[in-house]
């Protein structure tokens, strides 16, 4: 049972949840595009519900200035900005602490196991192949783009070669077979990991696995009593169900769909939990991914140990366990340094950028989300990127619609709901508004007026993205100006952006925060060529050293 039943059941799992997590996800973007286009089912307030009066009075179009900036420009915010680019390493710190304690277990488990003596290199190899899935973590928790994650993957593997080479070239050690070693510990556990945690599918993945993997157990499990039961037993079932007319085929498979069913439920039951604890903050989505990661490679892991005796499958799950306590434990230490000030962004952007969308939002989680939360207008870009528990289970239940804003009184309620907590590991929570077409622009407006900061991103702007156009006057109208940065590239159309920008400064009344400066404001215009360290680093730089209210006014957040 452990050495084959349980492998075909990971092995099961994790195959199921990559087609039918990449159908949910094209069934949810699917879903949530049909519903943006669909009105209310109650009447809706007007665009301006929430927000000041629209504008009505003309200004001097000469009197605002825009400004292009670059990653190669200055800026005076960069002490903030390392802080929060520094935070990611510290909370990736606590899992290297929490990863070698797995490996050592991991690594000792298998030397007792195989009956081997515990020397120096033995351990020493053990332990930087077990140390592996605290790469990947690392990947998940630090690194901004694919090329760092790339970097830091080339670097363990050199790392190993080194190895290696200082254990003398013996024919256990030498680079081949430590590559050979890696392959068998590691390999099936890396490749199997594939399935779930690609970009595309890795908000639902963890919560398919789960699953799917309850669903598989039961199947596996009646297979596993049926193995275990004599002839007589299985003629004495047989014999019950043919008197109930169920033939011994039908009753054989009947028994599997209804073991597949039933742990189904429990598998159900536990997303409930799971979602509950989510909710009040208990466990953030990234610690979530971190522990299904080490989780995969302790189950598969100690299923190599059971070829020795059964009682060795344990290792895994103690190693696992001395995982979870050192993270959930550093998690408090570093807590206790943690800064109370706090800078909460909204995120617009242009819908058609998909991919790019996509890149971008991780990159600022990484950085942004120990800083302050990010509230967001879902889209069918980003519906996939950032799927809560709750969310998920209201789809699956077909009650998608129950997460779109209705109302005015509903969208109050929703943004006062809104708590300012943060997990165990520091995160504070990116919060999705999902509206019909009727409810996306006082929901806007709502959203601009709780936010310290906003980045809009609009890259691929064109005449095409009437709806950018119209946020543009609500920003011009709502919040000062420099605590907003525009992010253009290449496929940006600027000259009809800055068109854009200067019909809506024209719009903006009087009583706007940006017509209270004698001599006009300046919006700025940020070119951003992704979602890399170098460009998100200065963006911030950007946004944060020319917000005029973070000198005591976000939040207690300062910058100088």
């Amino acid at each position: 049972m452990l050495t084959g039943a349980l492998p075909m059941m990971v092995i099961a799992a994790c195959a199921t949840a990559f087609p039918l997590s990449l159908m949910l996800v094209w069934m949810y973007r699917r879903a949530v595009r049909a519903a943006m286009k669909s009105t209310s089912p109650r009447r809706a307030p007007g665009p301006g519900a929430g927000a000041s009066a629209a504008p009505s009075t003309a200004g001097d179009s000469a009197q605002l200035t825009v400004r292009v900036l670059d990653r190669h420009s200055s800026f005076h915010g960069t002490p903030l900005v390392a802080a929060m680019f520094r935070a990611r390493w510290v909370t990736a710190a606590v899992y290297v602490v929490a990863g070698a304690g797995f490996a050592l277990v991991m690594s000792f488990g298998s030397l007792a196991a195989d009956g081997q003596v515990a020397s120096t290199g033995r351990v020493a190899m053990l332990f930087w192949i077990y140390f592996w899935p605290t790469i990947l973590v690392i990947n998940l928790v630090a690194a901004i783009h694919d090329r760092a994650g790339v970097t830091l993957v080339a670097a363990y593997f050199t790392v190993l070669a080194l190895l290696a080479v200082a254990l003398g070239g013996s024919s256990d050690a030498s680079v081949g077979g430590l590559l050979q070693a890696w392959l068998i510990l590691s390999g099936p556990a890396t490749f199997l990991l594939a399935a779930f945690m690609i970009r595309r599918v890795r908000a639902v993945g963890p919560l398919v696995v789960a699953s799917v993997g309850a669903a598989w157990g039961g199947a596996f499990a009646v297979l596993g009593v049926f193995q275990q039961l004599g002839d007589g037993s299985l003629r004495g079932f047989v014999a019950v169900g043919q008197q109930l007319g169920i033939g011994a085929v039908s009753f054989f498979y009947g028994s599997i769909v209804l073991g597949l069913v039933s742990f189904t439920l429990l598998g159900w039951l536990f997303l409930r939990w799971l979602a509950r604890r989510y909710e009040r903050y208990l466990v953030s989505d990234e610690f979530l991914q971190a522990a299904v990661i080490v989780l995969l490679f302790a189950s598969v892991g100690s299923i190599f140990f059971a070829l020795s005796d059964a009682l060795w499958i344990l290792v895994g799950f103690a190693a696992f366990s001395m995982w979870w306590a050192a993270a959930r434990l550093g998690f408090r230490v570093i807590g206790r340094a943690r800064p109370v000030d706090r800078a909460d962004l909204l995120l617009l952007r242009v819908f058609a950028l998909g991919s790019r969308s996509e890149r971008f939002l991780a990159g600022l989680q990484r950085v942004w989300l120990r800083r302050g939360r990010i509230t967001m207008i879902a889209g069918p870009d980003l519906a996939a990127s950032n799927i809560e528990p709750r969310g998920f289970l209201q789809f699956v239940r077909g009650r998608l619609r129950s997460q779109f804003i209705v109302d005015e009184r509903d969208l109050e309620a929703r943004t006062a709901a809104i708590e300012d907590r943060v997990t165990p590991d520091g995160r504070h929570r990116v919060h999705e508004f999902f509206c019909f077409d009727d409810t996306w622009r006082p929901t806007l407006n709502r959203l601009v007026q709780t936010s310290d900061v906003v980045i809009m991103d609009l890259r691929a702007f064109s005449k095409e993205r009437k709806g950018c156009a119209w946020e543009l006057t609500q920003l011009f109208e709502t919040i000062p100006l420099d605590r907003v940065a525009l992010v253009i590239d290449a496929t940006t159309n600027q000259a009809l952006l800055e068109e854009a920008l200067r019909g809506s400064w024209a719009l903006t009344s009087p009583r706007s925060p940006n017509r209270q400066e004698p001599n006009g404001t300046t919006v700025t215009l940020f070119k951003c060529g992704g979602a890399a360290e170098r460009d998100l680093r200065p963006l911030l730089a950007s946004v944060l050293s020319r917000a005029r209210g973070l000198n005591g006014g976000f939040h207690g957040v300062s910058i100088d």
